[in-house]
């Protein structure tokens, strides 16, 4: 779709991959802390994913994204693209420089166990003014959305975020990347 609309400028074309791209990086499919893809969606809101991680999934969407940057110059598909590559460099690369195919869906037995979250989780892992923004901004619940913790996902897109709350972009985009560094921080101890 994205070589039609770059062949042939067909915007509906290009339509169809904005809508697709967008809702994946909001979704739960994308890893919010780490960065990545999981291997599929289980629903139709992209929310609850496999969680198992495939090496080739990285590589196709991170292209996909980067094309999706290079021909609509929108930030967010770069930065989607440069967390993906990041998260392969960091987490599928064994110390020998070569990848892993894949990551495991399971933590001690337990599907998803490592990338689910609760409010005193994230409330332990972050400061408070970091801990209230994560936490209303991934939408976790005492409920959660996935059998009793929440996958983290954006209900609405960052610049909506930011908009709605009357904060700078920039500044949310900061407080993106500290609330992904402490909770991976956190993650890993899991």
């Amino acid at each position: 779709l994205l070589d039609n609309y770059q062949r042939f400028g067909d915007i509906k074309a290009l339509a169809v991959v904005e809508t697709s791209l967008l809702a994946m990086a909001q979704g739960g499919i994308y890893d919010q802390v780490g960065g990545g893809f999981h291997r599929y969606s289980t629903d139709m809101q992209w929310l609850v994913p496999h969680f198992e991680k495939m090496l080739y999934n990285q590589a196709q969407l991170a292209e996909t994204y980067l094309l999706a940057y290079q021909l609509t110059g929108k930030a967010e598909y770069a930065r989607i693209a440069r967390q993906t590559i990041d998260y392969v460099l960091s987490d599928m690369r064994s110390k020998e420089g070569g990848f892993y195919s894949a990551t495991d869906a399971d933590s001690n037995g337990v599907e998803g166990k490592f990338f689910v979250w609760t409010p005193a989780e994230i409330k332990s892992a972050l400061p408070p003014k970091l801990a209230n923004r994560a936490i209303d901004l991934y939408a976790v619940t005492a409920s959660g959305n996935f059998e009793g913790h929440t996958i983290l996902h954006l209900p609405v897109s960052l610049e909506d975020y930011a908009e709605k709350h009357a904060i700078s972009l920039p500044i949310l985009l900061l407080e993106v990347e500290q609330i992904r560094k402490l909770l991976k921080q956190t993650r890993e101890q899991r």
